[in-house]
C-alpha cells in the first residue's frame, strides 16, 4: 500500500510541475526546387547541405516535384550540393541562414554534363524574405562586437534597426535595462525577448531576466511585425539572441574593459560647490572558449557532432553618488 501512494504522489508532483511551454524556436528553414535547364523539375538528385562551420551535413533525395526542403537549421553558413547522375554537380556557396528565417532559393538549375564536372555558384544576392511575410531585421556577429554600447548591453543595439525607438533608458554598468522603447510604434511593454528559442523573461516585456555577455552573442534576429503565430507571448516585437557555438577549432578571448572617474571631468555642480569628482567604476573582466569536445572511445576530433562553449563575466563596480549623499 505504501508502495503504490509512492507511486501516486511522485504522478501527481509530476504533473503538478509540467509547465506549457510557448512553442517559439530560432531555427530556421531553406527551401527550393531542382530543375532542369528547360524547368522542369528533376527526381532522384541528391540534395547535401553542409553547415560549414561545424561541418555538420544533412542529405535528401528529390521527389517527383524536386522540391527541397530542410527543416530545423540553426543559424549559421551554409553550402549546398547536388549531384545527379547525367547532370554536372552543382555547388552553392556562402548561404547564410538568420535566426527564424525561411531561405527560398527559388528554382536550382542542373545542367546536363558529364560526371567530371562542377558548377560552383556563389551566393551573392541580397536574401529576400519570400516564404513569409514578417517584417525582421538582423544584428549580425560584426556589429555586436564593433558597435559600442552603454554598459555592454546589447539591447542597446536595436536602435540601429528600422522601426525602433530608443526611450533614453539604459544601465550604465550590468543588466540588459536597455531595451527600445517602441517597435512600430507598440510599446515596449509588448515586446518579449528570447535566447536561442527560450523565453528570456517569463514575466512580461523585453528584457532578459538574466543578462547575455555581449561576446557570447552571434547574432539578434529582431521580428518586428507581421511575424508567426508561434512568437504569440509578445503583441510588439520579438528579439531572438542567439548564442555562439563550439566549431571545429579552438578558439577563445580574454578582455577587460574600464570605466574610472580618473578619466573623467567633475560636473558643474560638484564644480561650484567645491567637491571633487565622485566614484565612478565600472569594471568588466571576462572570457570565453570554444571548440570540439572529444571524447575518447566515443567521440572523436573530427566527428563533426559535439562541441562546447563557454564565457564568464565579472562586473565589479561602484555606483556614482550625487553631492547629497
Amino acid at each position: 500500500m505504501r508502495t503504490v501512494l509512492r507511486v501516486v504522489a511522485v504522478l501527481v508532483c509530476v504533473g503538478v510541475s509540467v509547465i506549457p511551454v510557448r512553442a517559439q524556436s530560432s531555427s530556421g528553414t531553406i527551401t527550393g526546387r531542382v530543375v532542369d535547364e528547360s524547368g522542369q523539375p528533376v527526381p532522384g538528385a541528391t540534395v547535401t547541405l553542409i553547415r560549414t562551420d561545424i561541418q555538420d551535413a544533412r542529405s535528401l533525395v528529390t521527389p517527383a516535384s524536386g522540391a527541397v526542403v530542410f527543416t530545423s537549421l540553426q543559424p549559421g553558413p551554409y553550402s549546398l550540393e547536388i549531384d545527379l547522375s547525367g547532370f554536372a554537380k552543382l555547388q552553392t556557396k556562402d548561404l547564410v541562414l538568420n535566426a527564424s528565417d525561411r531561405l527560398a532559393l527559388g528554382d536550382i538549375v542542373l545542367k546536363v554534363g558529364g560526371v567530371t564536372e562542377t558548377v560552383v555558384v556563389e551566393s551573392t544576392r541580397a536574401p529576400i524574405q519570400t516564404e513569409s511575410s514578417e517584417h525582421g531585421a538582423v544584428i549580425d556577429a560584426k556589429q555586436v562586437t564593433e558597435l559600442p554600447t552603454r554598459g555592454r548591453d546589447v539591447f542597446g543595439l536595436m536602435p540601429t534597426l528600422p522601426g525602433v525607438v530608443y526611450d533614453g533608458r539604459g544601465n550604465d554598468g550590468i543588466g540588459s535595462d536597455a531595451s527600445p522603447a517602441a517597435f512600430s510604434g507598440t510599446r515596449a511593454m509588448f515586446g518579449t525577448a528570447n535566447v536561442d528559442g527560450v523565453s528570456g523573461n517569463v514575466r512580461a516585456g523585453n528584457n532578459l531576466d538574466t543578462t547575455v555577455s555581449m561576446d557570447t552573442v552571434a547574432e539578434v534576429k529582431v521580428l518586428i511585425n507581421n511575424y508567426q503565430a508561434e512568437y504569440g507571448k509578445g503583441a510588439g516585437g520579438v528579439v531572438n539572441i542567439i548564442t555562439k557555438s563550439g566549431s571545429q577549432e579552438f578558439s577563445g578571448s580574454g578582455y577587460e574593459y574600464i570605466r574610472n572617474e580618473a578619466l573623467n571631468a567633475n560636473d558643474y555642480f560638484r564644480n561650484a560647490a567645491g567637491v571633487g569628482k565622485g566614484q565612478y567604476r565600472y569594471n568588466t573582466v571576462g572570457g570565453t572558449l570554444g571548440g570540439p569536445l572529444p571524447i575518447p572511445g566515443l567521440v572523436s576530433k573530427n566527428s563533426h557532432k559535439l562541441f562546447f562553449f563557454g564565457s564568464y563575466e565579472y562586473r565589479p563596480s561602484t555606483t556614482p553618488n550625487d553631492i547629497s549623499t
